[in-house]
């Protein structure tokens, strides 16, 4: 990635979205959907900042 994509996605923490991710298997199936949820907004804001790019 270039200096200014990682300027533009700097609030969106990448890393941690990846730890999310792989976190989801520990959790009860119920809860699978809320948070697949929080990631699916957390990655929409990291391609919004991108937009124009």
């Amino acid at each position: 990635m270039s200096d200014g994509i990682v300027d533009k996605i700097s609030d969106v923490d990448l890393v941690k979205i990846k730890d999310q991710i792989s976190a989801i298997k520990d959790l009860q199936i119920e809860q699978h959907s809320d948070e697949f949820e929080k990631i699916h907004n957390q990655l929409k804001r990291a391609l919004t900042n991108l937009d124009g790019v």
